[in-house]
């Protein structure tokens, strides 16, 4: 790396916290190679216009968290990141929220962040939010970074993560910082996961389908390859054979990459016309549940009217009004129960402790009028 490159903006910080946190955005960007030669206290003296003594202590900062290590006679090596240690009492926990969620409602994400603070009680902790932008993956990830820099958080939850987050989920990972992400593995990123139990799922789904008359059932889902796709598929395919309710792969209808509603709505109308002898359907997906509903409402409508739906609350998507004084059925995680379990599971990563048991997140299945007999 040419010194030309390295461009340091000053901030009113104390002078070398200050430089100290451009270099340690720098680090952490992967700007320097695990081994390379740090530029030199000469050189960082002359690009940032601090004393020798202000750029020592900068250095020092960084060797004490662990980013560099000092050579006697040779200058400061870049290490393998590591996430520096609070030693004050509070902890503080940085949630991420994908685009779509509204950190404000109180239904889905509000009842998570409840259960939070509930195993957070007398642990002097601090949450703070950062929701995440529709803007170019690339800055979007040197936003997100630079925010994680500047609040060193001592933990992150991840809510929603999806495979396209993988790139900056590996770098953080670098920075071993204990992470948590919530219904999805990551293909390449080991970090723990806390959803609702896939088989227990399953099971409730599929004997409800059962105990109404259906045998053949359709599933509305993103790409089927995905972790968290892959997992409810195979659960409820695993209910469902012994009870005889079939789910194959002419049954899955990926809706994952759909334009708009209308375009949704139209898929799945295909969909069903060729597939007549569904008589209920799954909704995994959480857009998917807007197609539906737009599907309901449109000249097409006979061919969906009378299926069974159920809905799984994957996320906190807005659920449309759906016509013809239809009320959901949906399966939901124990959202509460959900939160606490995330917050015992990233302090016991933060203490490094081994003292932590997981408990069985059990969904509830709310039976609407959109669960009815079947005709066939």
């Amino acid at each position: 790396m040419s010194l030309n490159t390295l461009a340091l903006e000053m901030n009113p910080d104390p002078f070398y916290i200050d430089i100290a946190k451009q270099l340690r955005k720098l680090i952490a960007g992967r700007r320097f190679s695990h081994g390379q030669r740090f530029p030199t206290i000469r050189q960082l003296t002359r690009k940032t216009n601090k004393s020798p003594t202000t750029v020592r202590k900068a250095l020092q900062l960084l060797e004490k968290e662990g980013l560099l290590e000092a050579r006697h006679g040779s200058g400061y090596y870049v290490k393998k990141a590591q996430w520096p240690k609070n030693n004050t009492q509070q902890k503080n926990i940085l949630a991420i929220l994908p685009p779509f969620t509204d950190p404000n409602e109180s239904w889905y994400t509000g009842k998570i962040f409840e259960g939070m603070l509930v195993s957070g009680t007398g642990k002097n902790l601090k949450i703070s939010f950062c929701q995440l932008s529709d803007a170019d993956d690339n800055r979007a990830e040197k936003s997100l970074l630079d925010k994680v820099l500047a609040d060193m958080p001592d933990g992150l939850v991840w809510f929603h993560a999806k495979t396209g987050d993988r790139n900056i989920l590996v770098r953080l990972k670098e920075l071993n910082i204990p992470i948590i992400t919530t219904m999805r593995k990551i293909p390449g990123v080991d970090v723990p996961v806390v959803k609702d139990d896939d088989i227990a799922f399953g099971f409730l789904v599929m004997s409800a389908l059962k105990t109404h008359g259906h045998s053949n059932i359709g599933v509305l889902c993103g790409n089927p390859e995905d972790d968290y796709y892959c997992q409810r598929i195979s659960a409820l395919r695993q209910a469902g054979l012994p009870l005889g309710v079939n789910i194959n792969d002419k049954s899955l209808l990926d809706l994952g990459n759909v334009e708009n509603a209308q375009a949704g709505a139209n898929l799945l109308a295909g969909f069903l016309e060729e597939n007549r002898d569904i008589t209920a359907l799954v909704v995994l997906h959480s857009y998917s549940i807007h197609y539906v509903a737009k599907l309901l409402c449109s000249p097409r409508s006979g061919i969906i009217q009378n299926k069974s739906l159920i809905y799984n609350v994957l996320d906190g998507v807005s659920i449309p009004s759906i016509p013809h004084k239809l009320e959901l059925a949906t399966v939901t995680p124990p959202l509460k129960k959900m939160g606490e379990e995330i917050m015992r599971k990233l302090l016991s990563m933060i203490d490094n402790t081994t003292d932590f048991t997981p408990t069985p997140l059990i969904p509830e299945l709310k039976a609407g009028n959109t669960l009815k007999q079947s005709r066939h």
